[in-house]
């Protein structure tokens, strides 16, 4: 499985850094942090960011594009690169609960829980019929149906 850390987005203006993995946070990058996370599942390769192992985007669609470009068939695992709170063991979970045929998972966790552990923390919700949940940032998904997802995407 290749893992892949989309590092191109923009921070917001006034805190003196360019991307949002650049944040410093408990004394490291978030980029650095989800990177560490990550490890040992794979080599995580930076997309984006101020020094990315492949090239970046702003714009999300083209980055993933480039992605299937890059890797044209297998599992991909994409990670947000602002995730604080990212531990192996969550990433590990995630894709213990993904099932050998699935072509594209997404973790979506109640808001509840998620405010519960991190008060304070904003996290835009959205409501189903069975709660209100948040994603998690991580996505699992097959190179072969991200090519095909692209253009209703764009």
């Amino acid at each position: 499985m290749n893992i892949y850390i989309l590092a191109g987005g923009k921070a917001p203006e006034g805190l003196g850094i360019t991307y949002k993995g650049e944040f410093v946070f408990r004394g490291r990058t978030l980029a650095e942090n989800v990177r560490q996370a990550l490890a040992p599942l794979g080599d995580p390769k930076l997309v984006g960011g101020p020094a990315p192992d492949l090239p970046g985007s702003e714009k999300l669609v083209d980055v993933l594009r480039s992605l299937v470009q890059h890797q044209p068939t297998g599992p991909m695992l994409l990670a947000a690169a602002d995730l604080p709170f990212l531990t192996t063991d969550s990433a590990q979970q995630f894709l213990s609960e993904v099932k050998p045929a699935t072509e594209l998972a997404y973790p979506a966790v109640r808001t509840d829980a998620f405010d519960a552990l991190y008060p304070g923390f904003h996290r835009t919700p959205l409501r189903l019929k069975e709660g209100e949940f948040t994603g998690g940032n991580l996505f699992w998904v097959q190179s072969e149906a991200l090519g095909r997802l692209l253009p209703m995407m764009e």
